[in-house]
């Protein structure tokens, strides 16, 4: 997948970056490289109530193939991110 743009819901806490696109039933490992990322967790603090709280995320970036990833390889695929576009609350898993 070339780099385009997801949206989704997006979760941190302790060894979890997550992103779950809309609609996939997937989970996504966010890799903590880059700009974007920084700048999607800032928003992410500023926003979440509390630990691995959902939020809905629009971003851009580079997926990988589907395999095992992330902490324990619990997730379906990364994400490089190489835009962070918005964030707002809520989780409804929609992603809209």
């Amino acid at each position: 997948m070339g780099d385009e743009l997801y949206k989704g819901i997006a979760r941190f806490g302790f060894e979890v970056s997550a992103f779950e696109p809309a609609d996939s039933g997937e989970k996504w490992w966010l890799i903590p490289d880059g700009d974007a990322y920084e700048e999607l967790r800032r928003s992410y603090d500023e926003l979440a109530e509390e630990p691995y709280q959902g939020i809905h995320a629009e971003i851009r970036g580079e997926v990988s193939v589907r395999g095992r990833y992330g902490h324990l390889n619990s997730y379906d695929r990364t994400i490089r991110m190489t835009e962070f576009v918005c964030v707002r609350k809520g989780s409804d898993g929609n992603g809209g």
